[in-house]
């Protein structure tokens, strides 16, 4: 079984998030889950943690309009997709092209995920 990784797990909530913010599910959201569903076959964690951490992240910025809220997660996503698991920058032109989720290890402890999504997000926010 393969788990989603931490780097991606990041992204999902991030994605989860602007359809919070956006009150929307668009049909390109429910086609990468139909997508992750089948990449992480078995990873039956992966979505509700996912809206754990996203809700957590929402509750933390209550002080932010939902515009605000839409351009601080964008500007977060941009700098994530650019780092690795341990948030640290992608060097190799290689691993930039084989970084999609079919070429990437399994999460060593998927039960970890949450916390360190609401670990990692913050660092980013303080590096904006």
């Amino acid at each position: 079984m393969k788990y989603m990784n931490q780097r991606v797990f990041d992204c999902f909530c991030l994605r989860i998030i602007l359809e919070m913010v956006t009150n929307r599910s668009g049909a390109e959201f429910t086609k990468m889950v139909e997508e992750y569903d089948v990449i992480y076959k078995g990873d039956y964690l992966y979505f509700s943690q996912g809206i754990e951490a996203a809700n957590i992240l929402v509750e933390s910025w209550a002080n932010l309009s939902s515009n605000d809220k839409f351009h601080l997660v964008e500007s977060i996503r941009g700098v994530r997709e650019l780092l690795d698991d341990d948030m640290k920058e992608k060097k190799s032109m290689i691993s930039k092209i084989f970084s999609g989720p079919a070429f990437i290890s399994s999460h060593p402890n998927p039960n970890e995920r949450v916390k360190q999504t609401i670990k990692n997000i913050n660092l980013i926010i303080k590096l904006l």
